[in-house]
């Protein structure tokens, strides 16, 4: 009968006790805790990656919301300028939400179309996910009626 250990493992070890050794446990110990640490990174990264999806849909509906409701007040009733608001639900600071209404282009020529430029900014949720940070840009052109 052959024996199941190799002679030099049966050699190290006594008859009648079998088990790790303190470097195998070890060894092994480390390779579980590396394994670890790279399923928590990409835990983090998934996360913030998440959060970022999630603030620039918070960002896009407000930024769509204004434009709706510059193309709501129609022509008539948009004043050249600049106009900025805070926005809440963009992480931990609060996002803001800057308005630019002129004429096309910046070309004071074109007196019957005006353009709407909506952009939503926020600031990372915290240092150590610098990736969170975003900015959402929405234009849109609104034209006097003829009559």
């Amino acid at each position: 009968m052959k024996p199941l250990l190799s002679k030099k493992l049966a050699r190290r070890r006594t008859p009648g006790h079998f088990g790790l050794s303190l470097v195998e446990v070890l060894i092994a110990v480390t390779i579980l805790s590396l394994a670890l640490l790279a399923y928590l990174n990409a835990a983090v990264a998934s996360r913030a990656a998440l959060d970022k999806g999630n603030f620039n849909t918070i960002a896009a509906q407000v930024a769509g919301d204004k434009i709706a409701e510059c193309q709501k007040a129609g022509y008539a009733n948009l004043t050249d300028g600049t106009t900025t608001y805070t926005v809440s639900g963009l992480g931990m600071r609060q996002g803001q939400m800057t308005v630019v209404i002129g004429p096309m282009d910046g070309d004071s020529a074109n007196t019957r179309i005006k353009q709407v430029d909506v952009t939503v900014t926020w600031a990372a949720a915290s240092s150590r996910t610098p990736q969170t940070a975003g900015r959402v840009k929405q234009s849109t052109l609104i034209s006097e009626r003829r009559r």
